[in-house]
């Protein structure tokens, strides 16, 4: 769908479906438009094709306007921009279709769009089109939001691969997004957005204001493009997220949490932990994570557990001088890729004999096998 920026006439295609209100509504916007002329310069400058340098501070231009107290709503209503606290039914047409066409330059390849102009790109649309608790967008506005999302989606599919790595920095990015959303305020204050985008990590600019460098930093981007279209694309049609997070915490199982094991695969150990602690456990592997537990005292055949951890990040190794023994370290999912991860477990498991031991070891491998790549196929 060809998106064409109405900046002098209204569509010749809504002329026919609109009341009369709204036709004088309409040429009052087309005169004041043409009078217009620095509004007419901070839309054209929402051009991305070769760089966001410009967009950027327009964007926050935008932002800091539609949110400055001291602005007179009656202005607002004249530029078209989302008044606080007061319904409306029309917004302003040539700007969601300049947001819209950065967000369809952001998931191209070759994309000059940062990551801080493209989220600041979906607040100032979502200001624009969702009116207290209801969506105003129109539907060929809509299309090319989908159009936007779905390019997103052919650029992530370029990245996908079946690697471990790849989920890691799935969830990663996505705990990171989640964790820390863009503070517009902070981002005005940063005196590096001054400076000419840049791709390299070598300047200390943080990722989301720079252009990535490398393919490690190109999958992070595309990820994130594809996260923020699509929880827009969720936001404006009113649509509930049911598949992100890959992993959930109400679904997962957590400690003293009472279990029926009366049907469960378990094999009894000692678990050695770093510090000389030891304790008797019975290890079980669910689908998505390994949990110790010890026996219910009131009911036969439940277990109490005492431990859970992810089979993803967790690494098993046999002990050298104990053929009975393995060497288990789980870490906790960390929201900074860069940053070390820190282990919630790092414990030697000795059991009654080396078969067991063995037994324990292959359950635990094909189980984190399992668990990745149940994961990597609801990706895909």
């Amino acid at each position: 769908i060809e998106m064409v920026v109405m900046e002098c006439k209204v569509s010749e295609l809504t002329e026919q479906n609109i009341t009369d209100e709204e036709k004088t509504a309409a040429a009052t916007r087309t005169h004041t438009q043409r009078s217009r002329p620095f509004l007419d310069m901070v839309y054209s400058a929402l051009d991305c094709t070769d760089e966001d340098y410009h967009a950027l501070f327009v964007l926050c231009l935008l932002y800091a306007v539609s949110h400055s107290k001291g602005i007179n709503g009656e202005l607002l209503e004249r530029l078209q921009l989302p008044v606080p606290n007061q319904e409306r039914c029309s917004y302003s047409l040539v700007l969601v279709e300049r947001l819209i066409r950065v967000m369809s330059q952001a998931a191209q390849p070759d994309g000059k769009v940062r990551l801080a102009t493209l989220e600041l790109t979906c607040l100032l649309l979502k200001q624009s089109v969702l009116s207290g608790n209801h969506c105003i967008i129109k539907d060929v506005h809509l299309a090319c939001l989908e159009g936007a999302r779905e390019e997103s989606l052919h650029l992530l599919r370029r990245f996908y691969k079946g690697e471990e790595i790849f989920l890691d920095m799935f969830e990663d990015e996505y705990r990171s997004m989640t964790s820390k959303p863009l503070n517009v305020e902070y981002l005005m204050m940063d005196a590096s957005i001054l400076l000419p985008p840049t791709g390299t990590p070598l300047t200390g600019i943080d990722f989301v204001k720079r252009l990535p460098c490398g393919d490690v930093e190109k999958t992070r981007r595309a990820i994130r493009v594809f996260f923020m279209l699509r929880s827009l694309s969720l936001q404006l049609q009113g649509e509930p997220e049911t598949q992100l997070p890959l992993t959930r915490p109400e679904d997962l199982i957590k400690t003293d949490d009472v279990l029926d094991l009366n049907n469960s695969d378990l094999i009894a150990c000692m678990v050695v932990s770093k510090d000389g602690g030891q304790a008797q456990r019975f290890l079980a592997v669910d689908v998505y994570q390994m949990s110790l537990v010890e026996p219910e005292t009131k009911r036969l055949g439940w277990g109490v557990v005492k431990f859970a951890g992810l089979l993803q990040d967790m690494q098993v190794s046999g002990v050298e001088d104990d053929s009975r023994a393995l060497n288990i370290v789980i870490h906790k999912p960390s929201s900074n890729p860069h940053a070390k991860p820190l282990p919630i477990l790092q414990a030697n498991f000795i059991f009654a004999d080396h078969i067991r031991c063995i037994i324990a070891k292959q359950r635990l491998a094909k189980g984190r096998i399992q668990a990745r790549r149940m994961k990597m196929q609801r990706i895909a």
